[in-house]
């Protein structure tokens, strides 16, 4: 992923596949979806993993986009 910093540094960071999931979601997806049921739909497509657990690591992921600058922000939970 390359994107720049609140700085406005150019930065280049390794995402897994669950990370460029949920970019591609946010890039496509309607306004009215919460970030909660994002990462439920996401959740469908990994049935090795609860929807628990790309819940909460989705959270920290956003969390940290936010921080990084890469996404300006989302809907709550």
């Amino acid at each position: 992923l390359i994107y720049r910093d609140p700085d406005f540094d150019v930065q280049f960071t390794e995402i897994n596949g669950l990370t460029w999931l949920l970019l591609e979601r946010l890039r496509e997806v309607k306004i009215t979806l919460t970030a909660r049921q994002i990462l439920e739909q996401i959740a469908a497509d990994f049935p090795q993993l609860t929807v628990q657990q790309v819940v909460d690591g989705g959270e920290q992921t956003l969390q940290e986009l936010v921080t990084c600058g890469v996404i300006i922000g989302s809907r709550t939970f």
